[in-house]
Order: C-alpha cells, then sequence, then structure tokens
C-alpha cells in the first residue's frame, strides 16, 4: 500500500484527511485532467466526429490497452510463483477469448461484439473507480461504517450515464450507427426521472459531506477527486458530449494510465525480482509484454482478415478491428483474473483494492 500517513489539517472547524493516492497534482493529472484535455482537443479540431481521424483515435486506444495488457501480463509472473493453477487460467484466457469473441464477432454479428465490449467497458471500468475509492478511504483511514454511502454514490455516478445512453435522448450514436441496436432501451420520460434522481443523490451526499466535515470529520478531497472523475468520465462523455469515440477514450484515458503508475510504483520492484529468477520461458514471455496475446491478435487481423466490419471502412474494417477488440477484452479478462486476490510480495491491501481493476 502507499505508505501516506493519514493527517489532518485543520482550520477553524473543517479539517482535511491526506487519502491521497499518489500526490495531490499527481491524483489531478491523472485522474481529472485527462478529461479536459480530450475535450480541448474535441472542440478544437473535432478528432472524434469525424471518421477520417477515427483509425488514428482506435489505434491509440489500441496501443494503450496492449500496454496495459502487457503490464498485467508482466505482473502475472508473481502469481505463478505461488498459484500453479493460475497458470492455466492464464494461459487458456486468450483461447477462450478467441473462440468466444471470434463467435460473435462472425457467427452472431458484429454488432452483438460491440455490445459486449461497450458493457464489458463499463463495468471494467467502474470497478476500477471502485478500487480508487477504496485505496483511497483506507489510506485516509475512514471507517468501513460508512463505506456503503460512498459505494452507492459511485454506482449512482455509473448508472445514469448507462441509462442515458439507452434512451431516445442519448447523441451518442452508440458507434453502431442505429439507435435501436442495443439489447434493451427506455423510455426519455425514464431517463429524465433517473437523471433527477441522480442530482438529488449528489446533492444529498455533498450535503452529508459538509455536514460531517462541521461536525469534525476531517474530509478527505482524493476521494472526491475519485467521484469527480468518475462523474466526467461517464456523465461527461456520455450525457453532456455524447461522442461514442470521445467516450472510449475518455475511459482509455482514464484507466490505464492511473493503472500503470500505480502498478509502476507499487509492485514492480518486487515483480522485476522475480522474474529475473524465473527460468520458465513462458514467464519471460509474459513478461516481455504477453507476447502470444499479442502475436495471435496480429494473426487474426492481418492474416485470417476476419474484419469486414460496418463500424468504419478501409484498412481498420479489415486488418485492425479484430486487433482492436481482442486486445480489449484479452486485457479485461486478464486482469480480472492477475488481481483477483493479494501477492505475497506486495501489500495485500492494495492489491486487493486493484483486483477490481
Amino acid at each position: 500500500m502507499i505508505q501516506v500517513a493519514a493527517k489532518s489539517y485543520s482550520g477553524s472547524r473543517i479539517s482535511f484527511s491526506n487519502g491521497w493516492i499518489f500526490n495531490p497534482v499527481q491524483d489531478l493529472l491523472l485522474f481529472i485532467a485527462p478529461f479536459f484535455i480530450t475535450a480541448f482537443v474535441e472542440l478544437r479540431f473535432h478528432v472524434f466526429s469525424k471518421e477520417v481521424f477515427l483509425p488514428t483515435v482506435a489505434s491509440v486506444i489500441g496501443f494503450m490497452n496492449m500496454v496495459h495488457l502487457g503490464v498485467t501480463g508482466y505482473a502475472a509472473v508473481d502469481r505463478y510463483q505461488t498459484r500453479p493453477k493460475l497458470r492455466v487460467i492464464i494461459l487458456g484466457l486468450p483461447v477462450v477469448v478467441l473462440l468466444v469473441g471470434g463467435f460473435l464477432f462472425q457467427k452472431v454479428s458484429h454488432q452483438s461484439l460491440y455490445v459486449v465490449l461497450a458493457y464489458y467497458a463499463f463495468l471494467h471500468v467502474s470497478k476500477q473507480q471502485y478500487g480508487w475509492l477504496r485505496i483511497s478511504r483506507r489510506v485516509a483511514k475512514e471507517p468501513d461504517a460508512t463505506a456503503w454511502i460512498d459505494t452507492g454514490v459511485l454506482f449512482t455516478l455509473v448508472m445514469f450515464p448507462i441509462i442515458w445512453w439507452h434512451s431516445p435522448l442519448t447523441t451518442m450514436g452508440r458507434a453502431y450507427s442505429n439507435p435501436n441496436d442495443l439489447y434493451f432501451n427506455v423510455t426519455a420520460a425514464f431517463a429524465l426521472a433517473c437523471q433527477k434522481i441522480h442530482w438529488g443523490i449528489i446533492f444529498l451526499y455533498l450535503l452529508y459531506s459538509g455536514v460531517q466535515a462541521l461536525r469534525g470529520t476531517p474530509l478527505n478531497l482524493s476521494k472526491y477527486v475519485v467521484f469527480f472523475s468518475t462523474f466526467l468520465v461517464f456523465y461527461g462523455s456520455i450525457v453532456v458530449v455524447g461522442i461514442f469515440w470521445f467516450w472510449w477514450f475518455c475511459i482509455s484515458v482514464a484507466h490505464d494510465p492511473p493503472y500503470l503508475s500505480y502498478v509502476k510504483r507499487n509492485a514492480f520492484g518486487s515483480l522485476a525480482k522475480r522474474s529475473r529468477n524465473a527460468t520458465n520461458p513462458i514467464f519471460r514471455m509474459l513478461t516481455s509484454g504477453t507476447t502470444a496475446y499479442l502475436v495471435s491478435a496480429v494473426l487474426i487481423g492481418c492474416v485470417l482478415n476476419w474484419g469486414q466490419g460496418d463500424m468504419v471502412t478501409g484498412w481498420m474494417s479489415r486488418n485492425f478491428l479484430p486487433l482492436f477488440w481482442y486486445t480489449i477484452l484479452c486485457h479485461y479478462a486478464l486482469d480480472s483474473v492477475v488481481w483477483r486476490r493479494p501477492s505475497p510480495s506486495a501489500s495485500s491491501s492494495s492489491h486487493r483494492s486493484i483486483a477490481t481493476s
């Protein structure tokens, strides 16, 4: 766990606890700045709303997922040392993802695979935001008795934008062109009612936090940074901006850099030492960046030419699309397995929280 003492900085009546995941500046840069930088790029250059830029945008997203996948594969080395059964699970994941994803993409519909990707992204990123919330609360030494309140607020920040996306009010276009392509939809009246509930819960939580602060409970500003980051990534990109590729890029830059920074700071020292002592070639293959995953993805995209997708045209549909979806699905699946239990080489609490990514 990040070794930050839980201090309180007292003012006249309100104090602030030190629950920063990294430090104040780094937390703001990693969790808040990406959304505003992405929004500036869109306002200035319209990168995410013009089809000509989509191959470049998708390539950047794919690259971030490859790096994330490589780092998680590197971390998998540590788990192999004490959990031999995990080796079979991790090496079998790319095969399972290939079979399931390939079946959806080829035999069911391209649309079904995109829907799976979108829902899996919602689940994956929201779980990581929950992990950051847990880490911040633990560093600030907040009592477990109030954790359900923060979890409920975070759940609200994630769920309402999903509901909005499934309503006629959305401008997302769902990247799949047809607003009715998702598996279920809600009415505009239901979405507007949920919006009122969403803002009502936020207001009540802010009121609750203010009352608690006046009663002497220290405010954990880092926790509010996580909340605001979640609000920007989901509400800001889906409800306010309403451009699919803007949303997908936002969740990538909000998800990958903090994860990579955290793993580098808290896990890589022990992992590097273990991997240097590993003699099994499989360990070295995973350590070098999950070569098996990426080579398989390239073969699928460039040799088999599975991609005849309807998302965009040209080289990306023919060659890059399978690489795109395969890497993302492997990234999500591998993360959910590797970090599920703490490693003996690192703090149990920190790795149990990052398991939520």
